[in-house]
């Protein structure tokens, strides 16, 4: 009897990870993530405080971008990428 019941319980845990398991690895997760939009901003790699590049970058952040990446590009430009969730 209590092998039988044990059976059958394993048989549900199963059944049900495995739809989890195949929802999860399809991106059909029940919870949708927050969506963002990035945007990217070239400037100098010597900021200054109160440089106008140093501006630019102070007010994006008062409008609620958030620095995601930053790379330079032959040591003259930097390339920082922001994002910011809609």
């Amino acid at each position: 009897m209590r092998s039988r019941f044990l059976t059958a319980l394993l048989a549900a845990g199963l059944v049900l990870g495995s739809f989890a398991a195949g929802n999860y690895a399809s991106g059909q997760s029940g919870t949708k993530g927050p969506k963002w939009e990035y945007t990217v901003l070239r400037h100098s790699p010597h900021l200054k405080e109160g440089g106008t590049d140093f501006g630019k970058i102070q007010k994006m952040g008062k409008n609620g971008w958030a620095l995601a990446s930053s790379y330079p590009v032959k040591g003259e430009i930097v390339i920082s990428v922001f994002k910011r969730q809609k």
